[in-house]
Formats: structure tokens, C-alpha cells, sequence
């Protein structure tokens, strides 16, 4: 099993390094390509979520006014419904009051009847002695006929009155017919108008329905639209961080390639100076020393560690120089290396110098630093004789498709 610890965490380190610092303008430009791409996906994804959106609005709005109209028809059906259960309770109180007067009149037709019908039996029980009363007890002819007549009109009254009493009950029996169909009339209205409230009801529960699922999908996608756009913003903001570096980047090469330039012209010899992915077997060494510790997989008690720096161990308190020159990308510190500096050669190329004495530090970020400048002293470790010597970490890395950090073997670099 390989021992990572210390693998992961210079990745960490270099990949920040990278990431920030070390990215050549061609790379930048392939970055800002790639998000300018990114960024149209996404216009065009808001823009499609925005048609969505409002077509959403407008299904909504037109549920919304069919529901408004449908709870208007329910409130005025209501309203109805209302009215035709006041006719029905002003028709049943008219049918009991008709049915009071029917009876009313039928009692005093019962007793008018009855009075009549007495008087009749008692005639025609008397008659001979009636009439013969009358005549006798009349006091001229005169009189005897006046008394006649009086009872002959006695008689048409009754009739008259008893005509009378009948017709108004009839009528009355009429008007209980007539006051009962509408009643029956008003039931069955007032039933029909039920069921309309109980059929917009069910249609109102379904608009409902189709309104919270449309509802619903329009906030799925102004969520989903937000989302969007949050990512936009986020892709503009990096797309501007990285216009800004690719122009740092930018001076940071040209800063490079004019020095190049001034100390090609110096240079007394014709030769050119290489870059520094033609300087393989020619690096200088960082420090005098001798490597206790190689690059790539050992074996340590059974277990595999992997090392992607090579150790020198070297003098006490011992000055280190740059192999190539180049602009100084990093200047860090951490538990498990301790200070170290990132320099960049150009080309994607860098060197990294370890466990060094943070006090020795001599160069600035962002500063150019020739070939064999002393850029601060290693920090001191002692062995178990309590002997003290100096030791540096120092590794070659190179950046990959502009994200993967690959070490190389230092070995094979210097001289």
C-alpha cells in the first residue's frame, strides 16, 4: 500500500499554486473559452425557463379568472337559492293561512247549513200549523202576506249566504292548488340550483387542482431559473478574474521574455538560452549535498511511500539557489514542508524548494529571479547522534492540461 500523506498534500499546495499563479495565457484563454460556452449554455437554458415561466403565468391567470367566474356563478346560485327558500317559506305560510280560512268558513257553512236545515225540518214538521198561525194571529190580510213573504225571503238569504260561503271555500281550495304547485315548483328550482352549486364545486375543485400543479412546475422552474442565473453571475465573475489574470499573466510573460532577452544579449557566447523543457541532465544542483531520500516509490518497513521530491541533505543553515530562472509564483508555509517557494520557468514548468528557515527568505511573489539566486537557507534537522545538517525538499513539476499536476524526477534534471 503506498503511504500518500505527504502526496496528497503537495498536490493540494501545487494545485492551488497552479490555479492562481502559474497559468500561461494560452491556458487562461482555453479556461475563459471554456466558460464563455458555459455561459451561453446557460443564456440560452434562462431564456427557454423564462418562455416557460410565462407561459406558466398565463395558464394560471386564465384558471384564475375561470375560477373567479365560477365562484361568482356559486355565490349568485347561492343568492337564488336564498331567494326561493323565502318564497317557499312566504308560500307555506300563505297555504296555512288559506287552510285556516278554509276552515273558517267551513265551520260557519257547517253552522249556517245546520241552522237552515233545522229551520226546513221545523217547517215541514209545522206547516199546516205555521201557515195557520200565521194567517190567525195576523192582523189583516195585509199582515198575514207581509209575514209570508218575510219568510220566503228568510229562505233566499240562507241560500245566498250558503252560495257564498262555498264559492269562497273554493276558491280558497283553488288558491291551496295553486299555492302548492309553485311551492313544489320552488322545491324542484331550488334542487336544480342545489346541484348546479354541487356541479361547480366538483369543476372548481379541478381548476384547483390543475392551478397548484401549475403553481407547483412555476416555482420548480423560477428555482430552477435562479439556479441558473446564480451560476451565470458566478461564470461572469470567474470569466473577469480570469480576463485580469490572463492580462497579469500576459505582462508576467512578456516581464519574462524581455529579461530573457537582455541576458540573451549579454551573454558573451552565442549560445541560446534554452527553455526550461530543453534544460533535461543541465539544472544545477539547488544546494551541495548528497540525496538520502529518491524520487518515486520505496519501501519502508513493508510499507510503500510515495515521494515525488528528492531529499538533499547538505550543510547546516545551507544557502539555496535557484536551478532557472523564472518569476516567483508561491511563498507558503505548512505542517509538513514547512516554508517553501514555487518558482515558474514558463513552458508550464516549475520548481519547488522545501523546508526552509521562513526567517532566510530573501525574494518577493511575482518577483523575477535569475538562474543561481540564493533564495533563503534550509532549516536544520539533527539525526540520532544529535548531529545537525541541513535538508531540502526540492521537486520539478509540470501542469497538464491545464489541471493535472505532474512531478518528475529531479534525478534526471540536474547535472
Amino acid at each position: 500500500m503506498i503511504k500518500s500523506k505527504s502526496y496528497i498534500w503537495l498536490l493540494l499546495i501545487l494545485s492551488f499554486s497552479f490555479l492562481f499563479s502559474e497559468k500561461n495565457t494560452k491556458d487562461i484563454q482555453k479556461s475563459i473559452d471554456k466558460k464563455n460556452k458555459e455561459a451561453e449554455l446557460l443564456k440560452s437554458e434562462i431564456d427557454r425557463l423564462a418562455k416557460e415561466i410565462q407561459n406558466k403565468n398565463v395558464k394560471s391567470k386564465a384558471l384564475t379568472n375561470k375560477l373567479s367566474d365560477i365562484n361568482k356563478k356559486i355565490e349568485l346560485t347561492g343568492n337564488l337559492i336564498d331567494l326561493l327558500k323565502k318564497d317557499e317559506s312566504n308560500i307555506h305560510s300563505s297555504i296555512i293561512n288559506t287552510e285556516k280560512s278554509i276552515d273558517k268558513n267551513k265551520i260557519k257553512l257547517d253552522k249556517l247549513k245546520l241552522k237552515f236545515s233545522k229551520m226546513i225540518l221545523h217547517l215541514y214538521k209545522t206547516k199546516s200549523d205555521n201557515y195557520l198561525d200565521i194567517l190567525l194571529n195576523s192582523k189583516n190580510w195585509e199582515d198575514m202576506i207581509y209575514k209570508v213573504k218575510y219568510l220566503e225571503i228568510l229562505s233566499e238569504q240562507h241560500q245566498k249566504i250558503k252560495k257564498d260561503i262555498e264559492l269562497v271555500v273554493n276558491e280558497l281550495d283553488n288558491d291551496i292548488i295553486i299555492l302548492t304547485s309553485e311551492l313544489l315548483n320552488k322545491k324542484n328550482d331550488r334542487k336544480i340550483k342545489s346541484n348546479q352549486i354541487a356541479e361547480y364545486g366538483l369543476i372548481s375543485e379541478k381548476e384547483k387542482n390543475k392551478l397548484k400543479k401549475i403553481e407547483n412546475e412555476k416555482t420548480n422552474l423560477e428555482k430552477n431559473e435562479a439556479d441558473k442565473k446564480n451560476k451565470l453571475t458566478e461564470i461572469n465573475q470567474l470569466l473577469k478574474k480570469l480576463y485580469t489574470d490572463k492580462e497579469e499573466a500576459k505582462k508576467r510573460e512578456e516581464k519574462l521574455k524581455k529579461i530573457r532577452e537582455q541576458k540573451k544579449k549579454q551573454l558573451e557566447s552565442a549560445q541560446k538560452i534554452k527553455g526550461f523543457s530543453r534544460m533535461k541532465g543541465e539544472l544545477p544542483w539547488p544546494v551541495e549535498g548528497t540525496i538520502i531520500k529518491n524520487f518515486g516509490i520505496e519501501k519502508t518497513d513493508g510499507v510503500e511511500d510515495m515521494n515525488i521530491c528528492i531529499e538533499i541533505k547538505t550543510k547546516k543553515d545551507e544557502e539555496v539557489r535557484t536551478v532557472f530562472d523564472g518569476i516567483v509564483a508561491t511563498i507558503d508555509y505548512n505542517l509538513v514542508y514547512n516554508t517553501y517557494i514555487i518558482i515558474d520557468h514558463g513552458d508550464g514548468y516549475s520548481t519547488l524548494y522545501a523546508n526552509l528557515d521562513d526567517d532566510s527568505i530573501k525574494i518577493k511573489k511575482q518577483a523575477y529571479i535569475d538562474s543561481n539566486t540564493i533564495i533563503g537557507k534550509t532549516l536544520n534537522k539533527s539525526n540520532n547522534k544529535n548531529q545537525s545538517y541541513g535538508l531540502l525538499y526540492f521537486g520539478i513539476l509540470q501542469m497538464k492540461n491545464n489541471q493535472e499536476v505532474v512531478p518528475s524526477n529531479p534525478r534526471e534534471w540536474i547535472k
